[in-house]
């Protein structure tokens, strides 16, 4: 099974949700709610999926690296 790791940056309290793709797996990720909603982590999944085309479920959260957040797909 074929998985990639993606690199994030999460611009919260945005004034739209979207998603920039700046090549080699980098992303930047503007969302309306705050980093500190619980329902952040899930929102974001499930925005990935529709934008990438994956299954959610097949999205992981691995940690944070600087400012950026890594996920696995």
């Amino acid at each position: 099974i074929f998985s990639m790791k993606i690199h994030v940056m999460i611009k919260f309290n945005s004034d739209l949700n979207k998603i920039e793709n700046f090549g080699n797996w980098r992303y930047l990720v503007n969302m309306k709610m705050s980093g500190d909603d619980p329902q952040a982590l899930p929102f974001f999944i499930n925005m990935f999926s529709k934008f990438s085309g994956s299954n959610p479920k097949s999205i992981k959260y691995l940690g944070k690296q600087g400012e950026e957040q890594i996920f696995e797909i």
